[in-house]
C-alpha cells in the first residue's frame, strides 16, 4: 500500500468509527470515499432512521465533523469534504 492509500484508509476509518459511535445501527454505517485532485470526498451511508443523529440539532453534529476533518486534511495538505449520501435520506410525502 502506498502513502496515499494509507492516508485514505486512515481518514475513512476515523470517520467510520466516529459515525458508528453516534448511531443506533452501527453495523449499517458505510463510508464511500472518492479521491479528488485536491484531497478526498467522503459520503456517509447509514440507516435512514439514524440520519438525524448524524446531522444533529440544526446540523451541528455534521458541521462539527466537517470542521474536524477539514482541519485534519489541512494538516496533510488535503481538502476533505463530508456529506450524507442521498440514498439515506427519506423522501417526505406531502399529504
Amino acid at each position: 500500500m502506498n502513502d496515499e492509500n494509507d492516508e485514505l484508509w486512515e481518514y475513512s476509518e476515523l470517520l467510520r468509527q466516529n459515525v458508528r459511535s453516534m448511531v443506533e445501527r452501527p453495523a449499517e454505517v458505510e463510508i464511500r470515499e472518492t479521491k479528488t485532485p485536491y484531497g478526498y470526498d467522503f459520503k456517509i451511508v447509514c440507516n435512514p432512521d439514524d440520519v438525524g443523529l448524524v446531522v444533529g440539532v440544526d446540523g451541528r453534529t455534521i458541521s462539527s465533523l466537517r470542521e474536524v476533518f477539514r482541519v485534519i486534511g489541512k494538516l496533510d495538505n488535503n481538502k476533505i469534504t463530508l456529506d450524507i449520501d442521498q440514498s439515506c435520506k427519506r423522501v417526505r410525502s406531502v399529504a
